[in-house]
């Protein structure tokens, strides 16, 4: 994750503290630390995961420019399958936007 997508990333989880989210920061795929192979969370996973009103929310942060990978879209459809609520968050302002869409659907 670069700066610019860690700036977005920190205003959504701002957004969501002001609505009373909770969403945690999951770290998808894998990495190396000396010789050991560390895996995270699932390809395509979503960037924050939490809850919302006694919802499932995922949130995909995304700079202005920035598209979902093949990964994230197939992750997305399983979560949503799954009753889950996703979505591609560029800003604080999305994030609020999509924080109401739950609540709406409540």
């Amino acid at each position: 994750m670069g700066k610019a997508e860690n700036a977005v990333t920190k205003a959504v989880r701002q957004a969501c503290q002001l609505r009373g989210a909770m969403v945690v920061r999951v770290q998808a795929g894998g990495f190396r630390v000396g010789e050991h192979f560390i895996r995270g969370a699932d390809v395509g996973s979503a960037d924050l995961i939490g809850s919302f009103m006694g919802r499932a929310i995922a949130l995909e942060v995304k700079t202005a420019k920035g598209k979902q990978q093949p990964s994230q879209v197939e992750w997305a459809a399983q979560w949503n399958e799954a009753g889950g609520w996703y979505f591609v968050v560029r800003s604080a302002e999305d994030t609020l936007a999509a924080l109401d869409e739950v609540k709406k659907g409540i």
